[in-house]
């Protein structure tokens, strides 16, 4: 098959889309404070999955105290960045 020789349509060809990114691009503060919002809570997640490593391996298994102790102020650390977030 042979692709149609129709042009593919441009992104900001559509009123719509034009009139939204105008609504949207007068908000940029706010628009760039939500993107690195959203970045910030979204690498809270691996940090969740390491820490719960760390505590199930240091922790609990080789009963280590200093760990016992910094770990638990750590995850509280990390749900306030995200609750900042």
């Amino acid at each position: 098959m042979t692709s149609s020789s129709l042009p593919h349509p441009r992104l900001l060809d559509d009123p719509n889309l034009r009139r939204l990114f105008g609504m949207v691009l007068g908000h940029r503060k706010v628009l760039v404070f939500a993107l690195l919002a959203t970045a910030v809570a979204a690498s809270t997640d691996p940090v969740l999955a390491k820490l719960t490593g760390v505590l199930t391996d240091r922790a609990l298994l080789a009963s280590d105290l200093r760990t016992i102790i910094w770990l638990p102020l750590t995850f509280v650390g990390v749900f306030i960045v995200r609750g900042l977030a």
